[in-house]
């Protein structure tokens, strides 16, 4: 019976540098707010996958370790909305656009077995490209005011289209131990998730 299992760890950072306005809302909007600069971003995305117990392959078992680094810098442009929608209560939507040029430092190391002929093989590839990466963010948050504390609970989503690039052989196949030619696949990377926070004003502090 095949056996396979994979291991994935993103490690990922950005900033952003920019300009923008605050707009004055109305017809129940209270502000607004658009922004334009530039974004630095890295990400470091380490796959680990494992086959075992291989049938009708050439080894038995093999492991393969993907590696894609990015350093990349573009512009970037935000816009965002705050709606009143009871006294004390407010919703917050944002979004942003950026366009990332983007350095990449690939790397592939394979393991192969072959437990009949007692034999075990090792590739280690690395590979160097340059692409554009357009990247999108979107986050929705709710708040309210509880005496002099702000507390908002929201959810946020970021979507890095070819935000990592992986070596791959070119018939797709990971468990072919002879030698094969190498291509470069483009990855998404896609996050979300929920967040919660609380703050004061410094001049609430003192009352």
């Amino acid at each position: 019976m095949d056996f396979a299992s994979e291991h994935v760890s993103l490690d990922q950072q950005f900033g952003d540098l920019v300009l923008g306005q605050r707009l004055g809302g109305g017809g129940g909007f209270s502000s607004g707010f658009w922004e334009a600069g530039v974004r630095i971003a890295n990400t470091e995305l380490d796959r680990d996958v494992l086959y075992q117990n291989l049938e009708g392959a050439s080894v038995d078992t093999a492991q393969i370790a993907f590696g894609s680094q990015m350093w990349g810098v573009g512009p970037t442009v935000g816009a965002g909305l705050t709606a009143v929608l009871t006294p004390g209560v407010t919703l917050s939507g944002s979004g942003s656009a950026s366009a990332l040029y983007a350095d990449f430092d690939l790397s592939r190391s394979d393991t192969y077995v072959d437990t009949s002929a007692g034999t075990t093989g090792i590739r280690q590839v690395s590979l160097g490209t340059r692409q554009i990466v357009p990247v999108f963010d979107a986050s929705l948050e709710l708040s309210t005011q509880l005496g002099p504390v702000r507390a908002s609970l929201g959810y946020t989503v970021s979507a890095w289209l070819g935000g990592a690039r992986s070596i791959a052989t070119a018939g797709g196949d990971d468990v072919d131990g002879t030698t094969a030619p190498y291509t470069i696949n483009s990855d998404d990377l896609i996050t979300h998730g929920v967040y919660a926070r609380a703050g004061i004003a410094l001049d609430a502090i003192g009352e």
